[in-house]
């Protein structure tokens, strides 16, 4: 039995589409790597196909609770279910389009900034060549080598921090604000 689906087929030049069951064994012989380079290369093409420059790029890290045994969920930091395990996933997307340009699913007991260089040079390989005018992401990419690795790229950025008081410590004793300011 074949499906039609008009819009589908035409996109793809196709006159026919595969029974379900056919799709469902193709998709099976995928393993991770084969996953890795077929989504790098749909992403290139995706983004060097769009007629956009100057993205805002978003990185995320967080924490899923997993329950059960889940491939690839362990214990580690987890702030809301303590001691459960979890998958600490980094993801990327172009905000100005609404889409997701890499992720990576990591095991709850990942630092934060485990890979995140790495994770960066994945997701500015995927944008096919697009500059980011902007980058911005969460805490769990305020490390030192990383910030270090974006100011040498002369990347424009933001990190969101929370507002602990050692943070509102060293901004209360920074005196030379012109300097940030006019670098």
């Amino acid at each position: 039995m074949h499906v039609f689906l008009p819009e589908g087929l035409k996109l793809f030049g196709f006159k026919r589409m595969a029974n379900f069951k056919a799709i469902m064994r193709l998709f099976r012989k995928f393993d991770q790597g084969m996953n890795m380079r077929v989504f790098g290369e749909l992403y290139r093409w995706f983004f060097s196909n769009l007629q956009v420059d100057g993205l805002t790029l978003d990185l995320d890290s967080t924490v899923m609770t997993r329950y059960g045994q889940q491939e690839g969920a362990a214990r580690g930091y987890n702030p809301r279910k303590r001691g459960r395990y979890s998958h600490h996933p980094l993801m990327a997307f172009v905000s100005d389009i609404r889409m997701v340009a890499n992720l990576w699913l990591r095991p709850g007991n990942s630092h934060n900034a485990n890979n995140a260089l790495a994770f960066l040079d994945d997701s500015l390989d995927k944008l096919a060549g697009k500059r980011v005018a902007l980058l911005r992401a969460d805490s769990g990419f305020s490390e030192h080598v990383f910030l270090d690795d974006l100011d040498q790229r002369s990347m424009h950025y933001l990190i969101a921090l929370r507002l602990n008081q050692p943070l509102q410590r060293a901004l209360v004793e920074e005196t030379n604000w012109w300097h940030w300011m006019m670098a």
